[in-house]
């Protein structure tokens, strides 16, 4: 099995998934500075590019990200693991605090 880049830290933080018109909600299971696992139900098509809304203390970051996997159960996406496309500071800075708070 391959091993991650960047270790990731356990999490349940509540998102919104943006994909085209079509919005839904997830929370993410586990996060690193580069990537995220989010468990959602989606049952539409869904392209190789979304955008994440991240709520973050007072502020909202948009997120671009790669889809990188999908779990799917039927007919159903439960969970996708995604890569991020060039993470903001604010971002990055926030995956580190959650580091030094283990």
């Amino acid at each position: 099995m391959k091993r991650r880049v960047v270790e990731r830290v356990p999490a349940s933080i509540n998102v919104r998934l943006l994909n085209g018109e079509t919005e839904s909600l997830g929370t993410v299971k586990n996060l690193s500075e580069k990537g995220m696992f989010i468990s959602t139900e989606l049952s539409f098509p869904i392209k190789q590019q979304l955008e994440i809304l991240f709520f973050l203390k007072k502020m909202v970051l948009h997120l671009p990200v790669n889809i990188r996997s999908l779990n799917k159960s039927g007919e159903i996406y439960n969970g996708i693991g995604l890569e991020l496309i060039n993470p903001p500071q604010d971002y990055i800075e926030f995956v580190s605090s959650l580091r030094t708070d283990l």
